[in-house]
């Protein structure tokens, strides 16, 4: 199977877009001289464009029949309702069990007679509201109204009768349902502080997987993401609804890869579901993907492994190649540039023992081949550092002298290297849009400019980190805050000149509808 995960990108996803602009007097590039240089650029403006994700997995409440024995038409089911209407000695029992049956009938019809389906829909509606208004009724004649308001699209009526299931019956698997999706409805209209309300006192549970679904949405909208991350375990552990597997799924991707889960664990609640070595391939290898996408790159690399191992052989080759050419690319924006040449060639091996492999994975190959190295080599040259020449080379090693280039050492140029930093930065850009997704939650109109400021040291680490606006606790300024700390972690390219390199990341930050 395969699940959905929706795919982020910037308008600045590779190196065209964050090309430096010309030096200047305003931001200079100085020119290697001597034994020190500092070097002072900016790169962009760089549009970030975040998603607000919305939950979508809750499914609607199940209507449940009610018919009478023998069975009754719909005409003599509704003259029997009418008739207890006025029927002042009829039981309690009596006018309950008339009344579902004729709400089971009228959602039977609106089924099968579409032109007429609203409006049987109202009518049973009615009915059950009747009952409501002049009897303290059971459950199942309460979840029987929001269904059928459900149903016909009623979102004031099914609040109601959600609303009467939590206040009667709210320790009862009727009363988390109908909290779940109370919070649900909020969530999906984006009021989150009415969701949080709806959830108050409640915790997550495999018992409850509907309501550890909405806790686990309404904290990741919060920013608690290591609440979140144990309620979504919850909910995918205890799931039954099949019809909304993969909503659910898609769910778990977004706010596992997102909170402070591991590969390994996240990999661990997958197969712990999922028996089949094919399914827990597909799964596993989605969540590498998400981590991707939620800038964990390193995780992303790992996950691929564990994919792999997941499938206990039951993959085909092609998949095996694509995703080993997916973990060259996760190294590479993860800047962990010795395990690139590895995953080409894994990839590389299932291919050589592989006659019947398309064309396509082999030009697949061939050309990842050619981009990380022309990636590497082009570093490389600018920095000198040797980690990436050794990367380079070890890739030109792979190509077997098709069109393997060689590194060469060069002096070393302010601007070159400016060059190789964009570069490198452009692969790191969605750490930094996964930044704003997190405030975005939130605060979804959130949007405008950011500048991030990072000093460079001789070795490429990211010795200061500082922002416009300045780092704080809501709106830019937490996207701020989580982008220096986020920078921060960075091992960019060294250089073989002492000084500072000091970078300007212009950028745009805008939701995307």
């Amino acid at each position: 199977m395969i699940i959905a995960v929706v795919a982020v990108t910037g308008a600045a996803c590779g190196p065209k877009a964050v090309e430096p602009p010309p030096a200047g007097p305003d931001r200079p590039v100085e020119p290697a001289g001597g034994s020190t240089a500092d070097i002072t650029a900016e790169l962009g403006p760089i549009t970030l464009e975040g998603l607000v994700f919305t939950p979508e997995a809750l499914p609607p409440p199940a209507m449940l029949l009610v018919r009478a024995r023998p069975p009754q038409t719909l005409a003599k089911a509704t003259a029997a309702w009418m008739k207890l209407q006025t029927d002042t000695r009829a039981s309690k029992a009596k006018r309950v069990t008339a009344g579902q049956i004729l709400a089971t009938l009228l959602f039977e019809e609106a089924g099968r007679v579409p032109e007429q389906k609203r409006e049987r829909l109202i009518e049973a509606i009615s009915a059950i509201q009747a009952l409501t208004a002049t009897l303290e009724v059971d459950a199942a004649t309460l979840e029987m109204g929001a269904a059928l308001a459900a149903a016909a699209g009623d979102e004031d009526a099914a609040a109601k009768f959600d609303g009467e299931l939590v206040r009667r019956f709210p320790t009862q698997k009727a009363g988390a349902a109908a909290q779940a999706r109370i919070a649900f409805a909020h969530l999906r209209a984006g009021r989150n502080a009415e969701a949080t309300s709806a959830l108050a006192g409640s915790e997550p549970s495999e018992k409850n997987p509907g309501l550890a679904y909405v806790i686990a949405w309404s904290r990741f909208r919060a920013g608690d993401r290591v609440t979140a991350a144990r309620a979504i375990e919850a909910a995918a552990r205890g799931w039954t609804d099949a019809a909304y597997r993969d909503p659910l799924w898609r769910d778990y991707l977004v706010i596992a890869s997102r909170s402070d889960v591991s590969p390994a664990d996240a990999a661990a609640t997958i197969g712990a579901v999922f028996t089949r070595p094919a399914d827990r391939f597909a799964i596993v290898h989605q969540l590498s993907l998400a981590f991707g996408f939620a800038g964990r790159a390193e995780g992303a690399a790992a996950a691929i492994d564990l994919a792999v191992n997941a499938g206990a052989g039951d993959v085909t080759k092609g998949d095996l190649v694509r995703a080993r050419l997916e973990q060259a690319s996760f190294a590479w924006a993860a800047g962990r540039v010795e395990d690139i040449a590895p995953a080409l060639a894994a990839a590389n091996t299932v291919l050589d023992g592989c006659s019947d492999c398309s064309p396509a994975a082999l030009g697949g190959l061939e050309a990842a081949l050619e981009t990380h190295g022309d990636e590497l080599r082009a570093v490389a040259d600018a920095s000198q550092d040797e980690r990436y020449v050794r990367a380079a080379a070890a890739i030109d090693a792979l190509r077997k002298g098709s069109a393997a280039g060689t590194s060469t050492k060069k002096d070393f140029q302010g601007k070159a290297y400016v060059d190789a930093l964009a570069r490198v930065l452009a692969a790191r850009l969605q750490g930094l849009q996964a930044c704003y997704e997190a405030t975005l939650q939130a605060e979804p109109k959130l949007a405008g400019p950011l500048t991030l400021s990072l000093e460079i040291d001789g070795t490429g680490a990211v010795q200061g980190a500082s922002s416009d606006p300045a780092a704080g606790t809501s709106g830019l300024s937490a996207v701020a805050g989580c982008m220096e700390q986020h920078a921060r972690t960075w091992s960019l390219p060294s250089r073989p000149m002492k000084g500072v390199s000091r970078i300007k990341l212009k950028l745009v930050l805008a939701s995307k509808p």
